[in-house]
């Protein structure tokens, strides 16, 4: 039997054996995509995922002719996916995320929780308006509700049209990752459908979860990430700028007057002169000595003064007095009597 003949009859033997997988858009080295060479198809593409094959199978590191996107997205378009036919475990719960540095960080852009296969094997999703342009990584991920504890994840590569500035981390959280290497301390539980503690801003719910629409988070169990709230579609508050240096400046001072005791009566001035006269500065006693001295020296000087002129109108008084008394005399009109005038 030739080689091409072998692989054709396990790919018809496949679907028997199968569990599920996405068959839109192509995952990587999928029997589904005709461009894809036959020697580089996995027929175990519904297997869940294995040791070291998180995230997609470790199909990522393929050779770059082999990361081309099979089709073409426009953000804030709704676009749907398909998946294969198989063994759908009882549902589950499912995550679609996008990666756009080769798997190293996603963002989780849709969860249905409940139900997921086993309601649909076709899926509308929104493509958020705000991805960005350019070649991205699209998830499939997988927790099925029975039988062993499995994560299954198909990968394809697609490009994104008259995209945004980027996926808010917030709104659109890392997907959850359960049973596997990756993840070595968080296990799902058999027969309870994953509420994820992370679902993102988009989620729908089916299967059991139809109309209870449950947030808490349930079906698992060890460290398996916090739980977030979804996010409102209200913008979030900026962030607190720092104040200006002078506005530190300011309160220190405001802090400093505050700090002042309260000015009692003897404190608080009677007059604008008073009031000026608290701002003036301190004086020495060398100062107030030394204006004592001058206050001095002035009330000398005054008192010089005036006995300066007290003998000026003396002198002047006795060398006129002969004069006077000579005229008198020899005009009768003395009175005969001598007077001095005392000053």
């Amino acid at each position: 039997m030739s080689c091409p003949t072998l692989v054709a009859l396990l790919a018809l033997s496949a679907p028997a054996l199968a569990h599920m997988q996405m068959s839109w858009p192509y995952p990587l080295r999928s029997s589904f995509n005709p461009k894809n060479n036959w020697e580089n198809i996995d027929y175990s593409m519904t297997n869940p995922l294995g040791v070291g094959q998180y995230p997609c199978k470790g199909y990522i590191n393929n050779p770059r002719e082999e990361m081309y996107p099979v089709t073409s997205w426009t953000a804030g378009s709704t676009v749907t996916i398909t998946l294969d036919d198989g063994v759908t475990h009882k549902g589950g719960s499912c995550q679609l995320s996008l990666s756009y540095d080769d798997g190293k960080t996603w963002s989780v852009i849709q969860s249905y929780m409940g139900g997921c296969p086993i309601d649909s094997l076709s899926y509308d999703v929104e493509i958020p308006s705000d991805a960005p342009s350019g070649d991205a990584i699209f998830s499939w991920s997988w927790f099925n509700w029975e039988g062993n504890r499995e994560m299954y994840q198909n990968c394809a590569v697609v490009t994104i049209q008259n995209g945004g500035s980027g996926l808010d981390p917030i709104r659109y959280p890392p997907p959850f990752v359960a049973n596997v290497d990756a993840a070595p301390g968080c296990a799902t539980i058999e027969g309870v459908s994953v509420v994820f503690p992370n679902p993102g801003a988009n989620v729908r719910y089916g299967g059991e979860y139809r109309d209870s629409k449950p947030t808490k988070p349930t079906g698992f169990t060890g460290d398996c990430g916090a739980q977030s709230p979804i996010p409102s579609s209200s913008p979030s508050p900026p962030p607190s700028q720092s104040k200006p240096a002078h506005s530190s400046t300011a309160a220190a001072h405001s802090s400093a007057i505050a700090s002042r005791p309260a000015p009692t009566r003897e404190t608080l001035p009677s007059s604008p002169v008073s009031a000026a006269a608290q701002h003036e500065p301190s004086k020495s006693p060398g100062s107030t000595k030394c204006k004592r001295k001058v206050k001095g020296s002035v009330v000398r000087r005054t008192n010089v003064a005036k006995r300066h002129e007290r003998l000026v109108r003396h002198y002047q008084h006795e060398r006129l007095a002969p004069q006077v008394v000579g005229r008198a005399e020899s005009d009768g009109s003395w009175g005969g009597s001598s007077q001095r005038s005392s000053f």
